[in-house]
């Protein structure tokens, strides 16, 4: 593994970095040369030399001719301080790591709708959602303004790259004639209907006025 560093320059001379630089900087570039090699190839793409308040740290050789044949030559601080700022690998959003179970919340007053909320992996538009423990079910957004939240109803609710997210205070469902046998600590099924693709069912948790199971 070369790195695209001179010959003379071993995996030991990689870690003789300055003090002010962290050794986890130079040991990234032993675990990562992916990376290096990336971030070479986008300076290499760059037009002559970086601006000038960079020219002290970076060189920049060309050949006759014009910028054609460019070749840069970074030091290792700077190669070190690359791969750690990309990282060894993408990895997923620590935010969507744990789907959010769905859960339905029974109304304070029993003729009152319901609420329900989720998270589920989907690339298609939610359209509607049902459940043969209700009568009805609505998908509902709040919107703010100045003093004021109000409620609108939605015909199809997209996601982002955590899937489609019902939430307290943003998207939720509304659950219009619950079955009266329902009751906090039960389980009912959701069906969620999609522009594209089958019905999915997932089970909701049954939850109290108050957020509670029992």
């Amino acid at each position: 593994m070369t790195l695209g560093l001179p010959p003379s320059m071993t995996a030991t001379a990689l870690l003789v970095v300055p003090r002010s630089m962290p050794i986890t900087l130079a040991m990234s570039i032993l675990l990562c040369p992916n990376k290096i090699q990336a971030a070479r190839g986008r300076f290499r793409r760059q037009r002559g030399c970086l601006p000038r308040r960079y020219r002290s740290r970076i060189s920049c050789d060309k050949k006759p001719g014009g910028t054609k044949g460019t070749a840069m030559r970074m030091p290792v601080p700077v190669l070190a301080a690359l791969a750690a700022l990309g990282g060894c690998s993408q990895g997923s959003d620590p935010t969507c790591a744990a789907p959010i179970e769905a859960s339905i919340r029974l109304p304070a007053v029993p003729a009152g709708p319901g609420a329900g909320y989720f998270r589920i992996p989907s690339d298609a538009a939610l359209v509607s959602v049902s459940s043969p423990r209700v009568q009805r079910i609505e998908m509902h957004e709040t919107m703010s303004g100045g003093r004021m939240t109000s409620m609108r109803p939605i015909a199809r609710a997209t996601g982002d790259a955590c899937g489609i997210t019902f939430s307290p205070g943003g998207r939720h469902l509304m659950l219009f004639g619950i079955d009266p046998g329902v009751h906090a600590g039960d389980e009912i099924p959701l069906v969620f209907h999609f522009e594209q693709g089958p019905p999915r069912t997932e089970l909701a948790r049954v939850e109290s006025a108050g957020g509670e199971t029992r």
